[in-house]
């Protein structure tokens, strides 16, 4: 069954933004936070937080180019990656000044995702 979820009106024009919980190991304690939903990321992108507050483990840094500016080298870090209702996925993510999550395609490609606009619904299934 499909997790319904609702556009955040917050920004304009509305985006599909949702609560994801992160954790360092898949047994530890959990962070909530805010994420949107990016299809044109390739990764996912945690805030400063997030990183410090759940010590997450450094590993090989990597390059990255967003759609504008030069490429840069990035330290990464590991990180569970969760959605309700679905188990969390381990993943390298990159750390971000910013408040919220990105979520790009290395943890949607995961999924199912249906973005209904005219709505401003989207749904998620495995």
């Amino acid at each position: 069954m499909p997790a319904v979820y609702n556009y955040s009106r917050q920004i304009k024009p509305p985006a599909p933004f949702l609560d994801i919980q992160d954790s360092a190991m898949t047994e530890s304690r959990q962070t909530t936070v805010l994420a949107m939903i990016d299809t044109g990321s390739d990764g996912v992108t945690v805030p400063e937080f997030v990183a410090s507050s759940l010590d997450l483990r450094p590993v090989d840094p990597a390059m990255i180019q967003g759609a504008v500016g030069p490429a840069a080298v990035v330290p990464m870090f590991r990180a569970f990656v969760s959605i309700e209702p679905f188990p969390p996925e381990e993943l390298e993510v990159i750390v971000w000044p910013r408040p919220f999550a990105l979520l790009g395609r290395k943890f949607l490609n995961k999924y199912h995702i249906t973005l209904d606009g005219p709505n401003l619904t989207f749904t998620i299934a495995r």
